[in-house]
């Protein structure tokens, strides 16, 4: 019990070192999530129109900040699974390890509904991940469910009161 209470104290403590520092000198941050390191890793599009200028950076538990990924196009959403940060970027899911290489890990051509803007994505305790694609905010935009054993299908597709679909958060259950 009291390994439990002095453990818990020191991540109190470390999660609050940090919270009155405000960081500064990110190129457009959209999203954030915390790594298995207990770094916060930061989404950055990058100026605009310009191709692969995005990266995902990271601030450290001691508040130094390093780029970990560079040559994205325009990542937004990021969420963790097993040791590794999953982005949406433009029209791909990439996969990034945390020595910073990454792959695409779901191609434009593998989705059943051409995808035109991905912004966010969330994912299930058993690997599932689920992305929003915007669209071209004027027609319709879907919610995507990536499996992992690489079957992509659609989940919603937009309609008259939802046309852009833009944050997902699963629930317990995989509900959405």
């Amino acid at each position: 019990m009291q390994k439990f209470l002095l453990m818990l104290i020191t991540v109190f403590f470390s999660c609050i070192s940090n919270a009155d520092q405000k960081f500064t000198g990110f190129m457009m941050p959209e999203s954030v999530a915390e790594g298995p390191d207990g770094a916060v890793y930061v989404s950055e599009i990058g100026e605009r129109d310009v191709d692969k200028d995005g990266k995902i950076s990271k601030i450290n538990r001691d508040g130094t900040i390093e780029t970990v990924a560079t040559g994205l196009f325009d990542p937004k959403g990021i969420v963790f699974y097993k040791e590794r940060l999953y982005v949406t970027d433009r029209d791909v899911v990439i996969e990034v390890n945390l020595d910073g290489t990454w792959q695409v890990y779901a191609g434009t051509m593998l989705f059943p509904k051409v995808p035109v803007f991905f912004n966010d994505i969330d994912v299930t305790k058993n690997g599932s991940l689920y992305v929003s694609d915007s669209g071209d905010f004027k027609e319709s935009g879907f919610i995507f469910e990536v499996k992992p054993s690489g079957e992509i299908k659609v989940m919603f597709e937009g309609n008259d009161l939802i046309k852009a679909p833009n944050g997902v958060l699963v629930l317990n259950d995989s509900k959405l």
